[in-house]
């Protein structure tokens, strides 16, 4: 836990209360990229820290990371170091806090456990102990919850929707203070559904890549070719707008080379 900061829930309230914005990363885009050079990583963090981006890691994706280890992959833990080395210092957030910032919201357990029944009902979790009126709280429902974690299974997107959900209702919350990111489409829609409308901004690998360029970091086409290779082999697989379309998505697969010159030429808005 050396390369991570962490917070309670006082420590929430007050990064909302600043300018800094919470980005969630979802388990698959930090296993993509741990597998980035350094190089990219230190583009990465440039970004994050103009745009105000803090990093966040929960308990669940964490433990997606370890699954039957006692310890991170060298590749992870080269990761967070490199985030860190470049100024950029991962928050980690056990959901368990979530409680602390929902007393604070709600007061009483009866309604906390109506928010976190609706949730959980959603996202297709079963908790059969807990109810409206129950005297479990939620710091039990959730260690039962993560006390159930199998290998392959979706506990780290479920628990990272129910962790934004439930600070979106913090009332100081502002639009776009929270993103998400993942390879994962099902993912970011489940958590789109989830929060409703309540705005956050979404991200996957590519769209990061897109924002990285029209802010500056990445400079030119060569070198965002080569920040798109990092970490893939094969084609890029994005959903984006074209200028041809009206009212649909394009599916698209290219080369980084391809997907590179769309976003030089402005001739994409990819939205995964």
């Amino acid at each position: 836990m050396n390369n991570f900061t962490v917070v309670n829930y006082m420590d929430i309230f007050k990064i909302f209360s600043g300018s800094k914005k919470l980005l969630f990363y979802d388990t698959c885009s930090i296993i993509k990229h741990s597998s980035c050079t350094e190089e990219h990583i230190k583009s990465l963090c440039e970004y994050f820290l103009k745009e105000d981006y803090v990093p966040v890691v929960i308990n669940s994706v964490f433990e997606e990371l370890l699954f039957s280890r006692n310890t991170l992959e060298d590749r992870f833990t080269v990761f967070f170091q490199r985030l860190s080395k470049y100024g950029c210092d991962v928050i980690f957030l056990d959901e368990i806090i979530i409680y602390d910032v929902l007393q604070q919201i709600f007061g009483s357990i009866k309604q906390i456990n109506s928010q976190l029944l609706w949730a959980l009902r959603y996202l297709g979790i079963q908790q059969k102990d807990l109810n409206v009126e129950s005297r479990i709280n939620f710091k039990t429902a959730v260690t039962n919850i993560l006390a159930c974690k199998q290998k392959g299974d979706n506990l780290g997107e479920e628990m990272c929707a129910l962790c934004i959900y439930f600070l979106t209702m913090i009332p100081i919350y502002n639009e776009g203070c929270i993103a998400f990111l993942s390879e994962d489409k099902r993912a970011a829609v489940m958590v789109n559904r989830l929060i409703r409308n309540s705005r956050i901004l979404f991200f996957s690998t590519p769209k990061l890549i897109q924002h990285m360029y029209k802010s500056g970091v990445i400079k030119d086409k060569s070198q965002l070719e080569l920040v798109l290779k990092s970490g893939n082999s094969g084609n890029i697989s994005i959903r984006g707008i074209t200028p041809y379309d009206f009212d649909s998505f394009s599916n698209i697969s290219g080369s980084a080379r391809d997907i590179a010159q769309m976003i030089v030429d402005d001739t994409i808005n990819i939205i995964f």
